[in-house]
């Protein structure tokens, strides 16, 4: 992340303008609708066969670049006074946490076990 902010002055101001010029924002999720594509089947290539699946991949990406934003607005909203690269690992780990133990039972299943009171409709 050097890169970005090597003038933390320039870059939070280019972030505040795409933030406040919805063309902007909306050329850069455009932009993010083009690298997608190419990042999943990167990262399809350098995952192992059993973690492949082309779902888990797009989610993967698409919960990254989203992380990526939420991270730069707040680096932005402090005016690049936080540090970036503390900011994505804590945000990156709190991704990476799992929510849940892995188990054979899929998430719909658990509506069926859910006392009358918890469920919806």
């Amino acid at each position: 992340m050097t890169f970005l902010v090597r003038d933390v002055q320039e870059l939070v101001t280019i972030l505040d303008l795409i933030e406040q010029t919805p063309a902007l924002c909306a050329r850069l999720r455009e932009k993010e609708a083009e690298w997608r594509p190419k990042i999943v089947a990167r990262l399809q290539k350098t995952t192992s066969a059993t973690d492949g699946s082309s779902v888990i991949a797009n989610v993967r990406v698409a919960a990254a670049l989203e992380i990526l934003w939420i991270v730069l607005g707040q680096w932005s909203a402090s005016d690049g006074q936080k540090n970036l690269g503390n900011l994505l690992d804590l945000a990156f780990a709190a991704f990476s946490t799992p929510a849940r133990q892995q188990t054979d039972t899929p998430l719909y299943g658990l509506r069926r076990r859910l006392p009358r009171r918890c469920r919806s409709g």
